[in-house]
């Protein structure tokens, strides 16, 4: 916890804020910034800062751009919405409609170009749909590329999904919290021993 909080503040900071000569767009931001939250929970810079700790501990999140209408009062008709990796399922299979390859979730056209992204409807961990077949999409909705930030860390040529970047050190981490508990456990039985001194008692002392 203490690696993934350190990293998002060196990348994050206290936000990543745009810089305007207009003042105009300076003040639209300004407005827009707390209204960008879908769900009303974050402004802008949190919602930062939840992406790139969600990438630190998945490997990817995801940010689907979500247009509204001019009547629903906003500064922008524009909100985010922040996904975890989770709400796009590792499956492979073929768009019935197209014939696009979907793999690990994510579906290409002919040429190899991205295309669209599946998502749950709802968290699979929800307990409010089964668990997903690689052979059936009824449960899944496609949402145009364009309309989608896969935020990911590229590390090799035609990765698909992000990796996250504490895998690597995850079982030398466990194996150093193994080694606290057994010094812990080694010293609380050491205490548990005591040493007795068995001799002659003061009334008998020096007697045959």
């Amino acid at each position: 916890a203490r690696i993934v909080s350190l990293q998002t503040t060196n990348i994050v900071g206290s936000g990543i804020v745009p810089r305007f000569e207009e003042t105009s767009l300076r003040g639209l931001w300004e407005r827009w910034e707390d209204e960008c939250d879908s769900q009303g929970m974050l402004d802008i810079y949190g919602m930062q800062e939840a992406a790139v700790r969600a990438w630190w501990e998945s490997g990817e999140s995801f940010i689907r751009l979500r247009p509204r209408r001019i009547e629903d009062g906003l500064s922008v008709p524009l909100q985010l919405e922040l996904l975890e990796s989770d709400m796009v399922p590792l499956i492979d299979t073929i768009n019935p409609d197209n014939k696009n390859k979907i793999i690990q979730g994510v579906e290409f056209n002919g040429i190899g170009k991205r295309v669209a992204y599946w998502f749950h409807r709802v968290h699979p961990n929800d307990g409010l749909i089964g668990a997903v077949s690689s052979a059936s999409l009824a449960t899944l909705v496609r949402i145009e590329a364009e309309n989608v930030v896969h935020l990911f860390e590229q590390l090799r040529p035609g990765q698909v999904r992000g990796f996250p970047p504490l895998a690597t050190v995850l079982q030398r981490i466990q194996q150093l919290s193994d080694m606290d508990e057994n010094l812990l456990e080694k010293q609380k039985q050491s205490a548990l021993f005591t040493a007795f001194f068995i001799g002659p008692s003061p009334e008998t002392a020096g007697t045959n």
